[in-house]
């Protein structure tokens, strides 16, 4: 049997470890220097943005603007750049002299955070001591608006310098084409722009007036009565407007009555539409109105033809008489025209001229007002904090995983100290034997007068030594082994102990009490009751049948086993099992570990 470890050794291995184990984890957690951090947030503002909202989009859009979003992320980016911790880091030289923060250590202390659905940047600033943590992040956000300061004005420079140069370019040949100008009304005798002024301008302008009207006329009814010879000849139906809407009734009137005799079609037989008065009246009616409108549309053709044959000649006639009168007046016409034309063509170059400087002037100010929304709106929504309490570590967590960690070592070093030092197992199996000769061959005498502390004088019964205190209860390992030491009889005796049966009842328990089909026990006596029987049991009670008659528990020679022989059988296995303390195990210490 493997000998219990001592309590004490235990303890002494699990304080050992645990110290050890908390004293090396709180040392490393709390020789970790606190590190604090300093927030601030600023917000990039485009033209029209509002705080909190992305650049130039409501609020219930600015999730979804995604120009917005990658120019945040551009800026995001910007602040993080390699140039932008070089200006801090020169920054940083005159405010905070003494520190000496290098770039690669404002890289690990500087982090940002776009916050969602918003132009709002987070910036932080993590490390110590903390009072400088407020100063660096100052001449971030510092650093960050004179970067878009000069980015801004150097994005809208060139731009402006051009325009204002086409500006000038512009004003000079304004300047030019007016003194031109100026010098060709004073030598043609032109006082005005305008053609009314003038008798023969406004005569001419007259004539041409009205043989730009005749003449578009003209071409509108050639074109009419060409379309109307088309629609002819191609058979289309064409008609004057003041007949088309009694054709249109017409046909209507006639569609309703085809529909009528359709339907009527449908439900009766030709016979019978031939005959029905009404249906007949219908078709009748039909034909009437058909014939109507062929004659209304053949006379409405020969109407609307004949109408724009006459308008047709009616405008030629115009047109030539317009033509007549301007001819009589083509030399004197021409000549002003001539003037007149080089004059609009010199004012509709300095109209161009002014319109091309008008233009670029819109293009300076929108050069101007570019420029100004280029320049960086960046509103400090709130500034830099100064850290009360460090962020990380947080002691107190690390030191209670470190106790719990300890604790684990501890229990484990325990568990394989226990492990190590652990006696081999006894081999499973029944045990060797040891086989005690019994001289009388029907009773165990020898065997209980072989157990310590046994006596036997002559003639009297054999005894086992009483138990000293209330019979003990048996590990389930000491059963097991108790019951693979046993042989056929003495484990049927082990089982009916095992399945409530007190010694005595199973000494006196008779073949005829067991109900082996129905698996059934009757004990007898003054507890007498119906026990089911267990399979281990019925099992070993199986191979002991025989003729079925008597009692169940018989020695060798046949003769039924009383209280101390069963004693015998029951001490003999606990000797055969090696148990620890094989005097302590009696029936009723086995009926104790069954209740």
């Amino acid at each position: 049997m493997r000998q219990a470890k001592p309590e004490g050794a235990r303890v002494r291995v699990f304080l050992v470890l645990f110290l050890a184990a908390a004293a090396a984890g709180l040392t490393y957690t709390f020789a970790r220097p606190p590190i604090y951090r300093s927030e601030a947030s600023i917000a990039v503002l485009g033209p029209g943005a509002r705080v909190g909202v992305a650049a130039g989009q409501p609020a219930s859009a600015a999730a979804h603007d995604t120009t917005e979003s990658a120019v945040l992320l551009a800026e995001v980016r910007r602040l993080l750049g390699a140039p932008m911790l070089g200006a801090v880091q020169d920054a940083l030289r005159t405010r905070l002299p003494d520190a000496a923060i290098t770039a690669e250590a404002l890289q690990e202390m500087l982090s940002t955070e776009l916050v969602a659905s918003s132009n709002v940047i987070e910036l932080r600033a993590e490390g110590r001591p903390p009072a400088t943590l407020p100063v660096v992040l100052q001449a971030w956000i510092d650093a960050f608006v004179a970067e878009r300061t000069s980015r801004g004005q150097s994005e809208g420079s060139s731009e402006r310098a051009e325009a204002e140069a086409q500006l000038r370019s512009f004003e000079q040949r304004l300047a030019d084409k007016r003194q031109q100008l100026d010098a060709f009304r004073t030598t043609h005798d032109i006082v005005s722009l305008e053609r009314e002024e003038n008798e023969v301008s406004a005569r001419i302008k007259g004539l041409n007036t009205s043989l730009a009207e005749a003449t578009k006329k003209q071409a509108e009814l050639q074109a009419r009565a060409a379309a109307m010879q088309r629609d002819l000849a191609a058979g289309k139906t064409v008609l004057r407007r003041e007949d088309r809407g009694d054709i249109a009734a017409m046909e209507k009137r006639a569609r309703e009555l085809r529909e009528q005799l359709k339907e009527a079609e449908r439900s009766y037989t030709p016979q019978y539409l031939r005959i029905d008065p009404r249906l007949r009246a219908a078709q009748e009616n039909l034909d009437a109105i058909e014939k109507e409108m062929a004659g209304q549309r053949a006379r409405s053709q020969r109407e609307v033809l004949a109408e724009a044959e006459q308008d047709l000649e009616s405008a030629n006639r115009t047109v030539a008489s317009l033509r007549q009168q301007l001819d009589e007046n083509r030399s004197l016409a021409a000549r002003f025209n001539a003037r007149f034309a080089e004059h609009k063509a010199l004012a509709a170059e300095l109209e161009q001229l002014e319109a091309l400087y008008r233009q670029t002037q819109g293009r300076l100010v929108q050069v101007e007002l570019d420029q100004a929304s280029r320049l960086p709106k960046v509103t400090v929504v709130a500034p830099p904090s100064l850290p009360d309490r460090h962020v990380h570590p947080s002691y107190a967590r690390d030191a209670a995983a470190s106790l719990a960690g300890a604790l684990a070592v501890g229990l484990l070093g325990v568990w394989l100290t226990d492990f190590l030092r652990r006696a081999p197992a006894r081999p499973e199996g029944p045990s060797p034997l040891i086989h005690i000769a019994l001289p009388a061959g029907d009773r165990p005498d020898a065997l209980l007068r072989s157990l310590p502390g046994a006596s036997v004088g002559s003639g009297a019964a054999l005894a086992l030594p009483a138990a000293a205190g209330p019979a003990r209860e048996l590990a389930p390992g000491e059963v097991a082994a108790l019951w693979q030491a046993a042989d056929a009889p003495t484990r049927t005796a082990l089982a009916g102990l095992l399945c409530g049966l007190s010694p005595q009842e199973l000494v006196a328990l008779q073949w005829e009490d067991l109900d082996l089909e129905e698996g059934v026990c009757h004990v007898t006596g003054h507890a007498a009751r119906a026990l089911p029987l267990a399979p281990a049991f019925a099992a070993a009670l199986a191979p002991l049948a025989g003729e079925r008659a008597g009692p169940v528990l018989v020695a060798r020679g046949g003769a039924a086993i009383d209280a101390a022989g069963l004693a015998g059988l029951v001490a003999a296995a606990a000797y055969d099992a090696g148990l620890a303390t094989p005097a302590d195990v009696t029936p009723d210490a086995l009926r104790h570990t069954y209740v």
